[in-house]
Protein backbone atom coordinates (compact mmCIF):
# COMPACT_ATOMS: atom_id res chain seq x y z
CA UNK A 1 0.00 0.00 0.00
CA UNK A 2 1.50 3.19 -0.95
CA UNK A 3 0.99 6.62 0.75
CA UNK A 4 -3.01 7.64 1.39
CA UNK A 5 -4.24 4.98 0.06
CA UNK A 6 -6.59 3.19 2.11
CA UNK A 7 -8.39 -0.46 1.77
CA UNK A 8 -11.96 -0.51 1.95
CA UNK A 9 -14.85 -3.46 2.49
CA UNK A 10 -16.52 -3.90 -1.14
CA UNK A 11 -19.72 -4.48 -0.02
CA UNK A 12 -20.33 -1.68 2.70
CA UNK A 13 -17.52 0.49 2.12
CA UNK A 14 -15.92 1.01 5.46
CA UNK A 15 -12.35 1.60 5.74
CA UNK A 16 -10.80 -0.98 7.07
CA UNK A 17 -7.27 0.00 6.95
CA UNK A 18 -5.00 3.26 5.67
CA UNK A 19 -1.80 4.27 5.36
CA UNK A 20 -0.32 7.63 6.20
CA UNK A 21 3.07 8.94 5.47
CA UNK A 22 5.32 9.92 8.56
CA UNK A 23 2.64 7.99 11.04
CA UNK A 24 4.36 6.31 13.15
CA UNK A 25 6.88 9.86 13.84
CA UNK A 26 3.52 11.51 14.51
CA UNK A 27 2.50 9.33 17.03
CA UNK A 28 5.86 9.56 18.89
CA UNK A 29 6.21 13.33 18.62
CA UNK A 30 2.29 13.55 19.50
CA UNK A 31 2.58 11.66 22.59
CA UNK A 32 6.27 13.37 23.57
CA UNK A 33 4.28 16.82 23.35
CA UNK A 34 1.05 15.37 25.39
CA UNK A 35 3.39 14.13 28.32
CA UNK A 36 5.48 17.22 28.64
CA UNK A 37 1.88 19.22 28.27
CA UNK A 38 0.45 17.42 31.43
CA UNK A 39 3.61 18.03 32.91
CA UNK A 40 3.67 21.60 32.41
CA UNK A 41 -0.22 21.65 32.85
CA UNK A 42 0.30 20.60 36.53
CA UNK A 43 2.22 23.36 37.16
CA UNK A 44 0.38 26.24 35.94
CA UNK A 45 -3.10 26.73 37.35
CA UNK A 46 -6.17 25.81 35.56
CA UNK A 47 -9.06 27.22 37.48
CA UNK A 48 -8.98 30.68 38.23
CA UNK A 49 -11.65 32.12 40.41
CA UNK A 50 -12.34 35.91 41.28
CA UNK A 51 -15.05 36.63 43.73
CA UNK A 52 -15.61 40.34 45.40
CA UNK A 53 -11.65 41.75 44.66
CA UNK A 54 -10.50 38.55 45.58
CA UNK A 55 -9.12 36.28 42.89
CA UNK A 56 -7.87 32.04 44.00
CA UNK A 57 -6.14 29.99 41.40
CA UNK A 58 -5.87 26.27 41.81
CA UNK A 59 -3.42 23.80 39.94
CA UNK A 60 -4.16 20.06 39.19
CA UNK A 61 -1.77 18.73 42.31
CA UNK A 62 -3.28 21.83 44.37
CA UNK A 63 -6.39 20.74 43.55
CA UNK A 64 -5.02 17.04 44.63
CA UNK A 65 -4.16 18.25 47.73
CA UNK A 66 -7.57 20.10 48.68
CA UNK A 67 -9.39 17.24 48.04
CA UNK A 68 -6.90 15.05 50.45
CA UNK A 69 -6.85 17.87 53.22
CA UNK A 70 -10.81 17.48 53.31
CA UNK A 71 -10.36 13.85 54.05
CA UNK A 72 -11.86 12.98 50.41
CA UNK A 73 -9.12 10.35 49.82
CA UNK A 74 -11.22 8.67 46.93
CA UNK A 75 -12.18 11.73 45.14
CA UNK A 76 -8.57 12.56 44.98
CA UNK A 77 -7.25 9.36 43.83
CA UNK A 78 -10.01 9.12 41.53
CA UNK A 79 -8.33 12.60 39.95
CA UNK A 80 -5.48 11.43 40.12
CA UNK A 81 -5.93 8.29 38.08
CA UNK A 82 -8.32 9.83 35.72
CA UNK A 83 -6.58 13.06 35.02
CA UNK A 84 -2.86 12.41 35.41
CA UNK A 85 -2.08 8.43 35.37
CA UNK A 86 -4.59 6.93 32.10
CA UNK A 87 -3.50 10.35 29.91
CA UNK A 88 0.41 9.51 31.50
CA UNK A 89 -0.26 5.46 30.88
CA UNK A 90 -1.74 6.09 26.83
CA UNK A 91 1.29 8.45 25.39
CA UNK A 92 3.61 6.37 27.48
CA UNK A 93 2.63 3.07 26.08
CA UNK A 94 2.42 4.98 22.74
CA UNK A 95 5.90 6.13 22.58
CA UNK A 96 7.18 2.15 24.26
CA UNK A 97 5.22 0.55 21.30
CA UNK A 98 6.50 3.24 18.51
CA UNK A 99 9.96 2.60 19.69
CA UNK A 100 9.40 -1.01 19.79
CA UNK A 101 8.46 -1.19 16.44
CA UNK A 102 10.58 1.42 14.79
CA UNK A 103 13.82 -0.87 16.49
CA UNK A 104 12.37 -3.67 15.36
CA UNK A 105 11.88 -5.21 18.79
CA UNK A 106 7.69 -5.71 18.27
CA UNK A 107 7.08 -9.09 20.50
CA UNK A 108 4.07 -10.37 21.86
CA UNK A 109 4.11 -8.15 24.83
CA UNK A 110 4.02 -5.71 22.26
CA UNK A 111 0.50 -7.16 20.75
CA UNK A 112 -0.73 -6.82 24.35
CA UNK A 113 0.16 -3.23 25.32
CA UNK A 114 -1.69 -2.19 21.93
CA UNK A 115 -4.33 -3.57 23.56
CA UNK A 116 -4.58 -1.66 26.65
CA UNK A 117 -3.59 1.08 24.26
CA UNK A 118 -7.12 0.58 22.98
CA UNK A 119 -8.44 -0.05 25.90
CA UNK A 120 -7.39 3.13 27.50
CA UNK A 121 -8.36 5.46 24.48
CA UNK A 122 -11.74 5.54 25.43
CA UNK A 123 -10.95 7.13 29.01
CA UNK A 124 -9.18 10.21 26.81
CA UNK A 125 -12.36 12.70 27.30
CA UNK A 126 -13.09 11.33 31.22
CA UNK A 127 -11.00 14.21 32.88
CA UNK A 128 -13.02 16.96 31.20
CA UNK A 129 -16.75 15.34 32.24
CA UNK A 130 -14.97 14.93 35.83
CA UNK A 131 -13.22 18.69 36.05
CA UNK A 132 -17.30 19.72 34.56
CA UNK A 133 -19.12 17.59 37.63
CA UNK A 134 -16.16 19.24 40.41
CA UNK A 135 -16.90 22.71 39.16
CA UNK A 136 -20.53 22.97 38.87
CA UNK A 137 -20.37 20.86 42.33
CA UNK A 138 -18.34 23.78 43.65
CA UNK A 139 -20.76 26.63 42.14
CA UNK A 140 -23.86 25.09 43.47
CA UNK A 141 -23.13 22.58 45.91
CA UNK A 142 -26.75 22.07 47.09
CA UNK A 143 -27.84 21.43 43.38
CA UNK A 144 -26.58 17.53 43.08
CA UNK A 145 -27.24 15.25 46.19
Amino acid sequence: MGDGSKASCPRCDTVLSSKHRHALDRILYFSISALLCLFYSSLFGFLQMSVQGQERQITLIGAVETLFSLHELTLGVFMIIIIVGLPTLFAGLLIFLVASIKLNRATRRSIQLLRIVGYVRFWNMCEIFFLGILICQSLNPCSMS
